[in-house]
């Protein structure tokens, strides 16, 4: 049995580079045209320089947009994993410290060509909660020489 080639099946994109947010945030645009397979989001977020609970926390979202210009969020059924969020389109609530040092992903399902990883902050965040958020698109349609 012949081994899968994920080297040539996976495209990595930067979406939102290593960041301490204290407002909210919108990553960069990934381009899906040419991929059938979505794109992976995967969430690093190491210990929070704030007191996170009920009314000071984080929300990671995924948006979509046709023309990557208006963006709005995705539904959830388009995402391989989702929590109730102040939007649709969320994978994370971060409300607690027992959330934090932690990997969050979500597979976006969606047809739409663009799509963009979102931080939404509620309440005061006035240290911020070290982050990143990578992205694979999955997929391609012609996929590179080995």
């Amino acid at each position: 049995m012949k081994a899968k080639d994920f080297y040539n099946e996976m495209i990595a994109a930067y979406n939102v580079g290593a960041a301490i947010p204290s407002v909210d945030a919108n990553g960069a645009a990934v381009d899906l045209k040419d991929y059938r397979g979505g794109c992976l989001f995967v969430a690093t977020v190491q210990d929070s320089l704030d007191t996170l609970s009920g009314s000071v926390y984080i929300e990671l979202e995924i948006e979509e947009s046709d023309d990557d210009s208006t963006y709005t969020d995705v539904a959830d059924a388009d995402l391989s994993n989702f929590v109730a969020g102040t939007n649709d389109g969320t994978f994370a609530k971060i409300i607690a410290s027992t959330m934090v040092s932690n990997i969050y992903k979500c597979q976006y399902k969606g047809s739409s060509r663009y799509v963009r990883a979102v931080i939404n902050v509620t309440g005061t965040h006035t240290n911020g909660t070290p982050l990143q958020i990578s992205s694979l698109k999955l997929g391609p349609m012609i996929a590179p020489a080995a």
